[in-house]
């Protein structure tokens, strides 16, 4: 063999190692963004499971104040100290 064929197949082998250490980085670059990911998809999990209560909670405070005007002003014309003037108290 020639010094040339023996120094190219000294860089392909060469190659081969470099492209085999490069797979390995790659698949441990893979484990550690799945890992990542899990993780995350975990936190968001979570913090859609926090939004979601605040949402509920948000919805029952908007019906709660929805209702309660409707209800103030209907027991205030129920009311015996209502006069037909709209003010509330005793008549002068």
């Amino acid at each position: 063999m020639n010094a040339g064929a023996t120094r190219y197949l000294d860089l392909l082998e060469q190659r081969i190692g470099l492209l085999g250490s490069l797979a390995d980085a790659l698949v441990s670059a893979g484990a550690s963004i799945s890992a990542f990911d899990i993780d995350g998809l975990r936190l968001a999990s979570s913090a859609a499971a926090t939004l979601r209560g605040n949402q509920r909670a948000d919805s029952r405070i908007d019906a709660v104040q929805r209702t309660v005007p409707s209800r103030y002003v209907a027991a205030r014309q129920r009311h015996p100290l209502n006069r037909p003037d709209g003010r509330f108290g005793f008549a002068p």
